[in-house]
């Protein structure tokens, strides 16, 4: 609940959509030019792409890879033109 004044209100519960399971990870996600290339580099040098490019519209390209000691992070390559 929020107070807002003297009303009460029902809040957002952590942003956008509801909070997640306690201990919930975040996931950084880096801004790369372009997104293939460094999927590769990641590849090359041990790492895993657990979800490969997507577009995202009018926002740009987005994978999520793995690095070697297993953390998850996204990485995205900003472009309008993305469908």
């Amino acid at each position: 609940m929020v107070t807002t004044g003297t009303k009460k209100q029902q809040g957002i519960n952590g942003g956008l959509s509801r909070r997640g399971k306690e201990g919930m990870p975040t996931m950084n996600t880096i801004d790369v030019p372009p997104v293939d290339k460094y999927a590769k580099k990641i590849q090359d040098k041990g790492g895993k792409v657990l979800m490969p490019k997507i577009g995202i519209p009018k926002v740009g390209w987005f994978a999520t890879c793995q690095d070697t000691e297993g953390n998850i992070f996204g990485i995205i390559e900003f472009d309008k033109k993305a469908k």
